[in-house]
């Protein structure tokens, strides 16, 4: 092989290696959680953009973190400011996407619940793996459940005094018609905001992601009016 030759081939395979670790770019999302679709449709718009081909794989919230932090996929679709704290490998991509709202559910009878204060000494339960909730409240014992219906069985077999969800868990709940006795307290308990979270590995992404992803709700937004 000519020395010529020999440097086409070199080329072309550092281009097939780099083009490869794009094309095989994977995100964890929080299984079973409609709470992010906004998020998905956004961040999935924004790697099209960039021609960068996304798969998207569904962990339970904590799992899915973990392999996010440990490069074993790419990074984690959709996560509050506070998971760097506890997951360093972890790198924010601005701006935030969405905000998420935190609601209270109780049994009926008790006091509207407007403010976190006004949880007192109450037994509270939540989602396993709902960051928004575990960091914000680390001081506080919480009853974990793995979905939002065994929750609210929780709450009406008295396991639980308070349980703290989404606002859009709510209202899936209450598509399903899964709430029956139970009450939502009508104002929400404190708004997170979510941003897209890549491996550091993949630092050089930040810049091309993060105009993309303003692009992207830039574009949503406009098309909305």
């Amino acid at each position: 092989m000519s020395r010529a030759n020999f440097l086409v081939t070199i080329l072309v395979c550092c281009f097939c290696s780099s083009a490869i670790a794009i094309d095989t770019f994977v995100i964890a999302r929080h299984k079973n959680s409609s709470t992010l679709d906004p998020c998905y449709e956004i961040v999935t718009q924004a790697y099209r953009a960039l021609r960068i081909n996304l798969r998207v794989n569904e962990y339970p919230g904590r799992r899915s973190l973990q392999l996010a932090n440990s490069g074993k996929v790419d990074g984690d679709l959709c996560r509050i400011t506070q998971v760097a704290q506890s997951y360093s490998n972890l790198l924010q991509v601005d701006p935030f996407i969405m905000s998420m709202s935190i609601v209270a559910i109780t049994r009926k009878g008790v006091a509207d619940i407007n403010a976190l204060a006004d949880l007192g000494n109450r037994n509270l339960g939540s989602e396993r793996g709902m960051q928004a909730v575990e960091l914000v409240l680390r001081d506080r014992k919480i009853h974990f459940e793995n979905d939002a219906v065994s929750l609210v069985r929780s709450l009406e077999k008295g396991l639980v005094d308070v349980v703290l969800l989404t606002k859009a868990d709510v209202k899936s709940l209450n598509n399903k018609g899964a709430l029956g006795q139970i009450k939502v307290h009508p104002k929400y308990l404190y708004q997170v905001k979510m941003y897209h979270y890549i491996h550091k590995k993949h630092r050089e992404l930040i810049p091309e992601l993060s105009l993309q992803i303003s692009k992207t709700m830039k574009a949503m937004k406009e098309s909305d009016r």
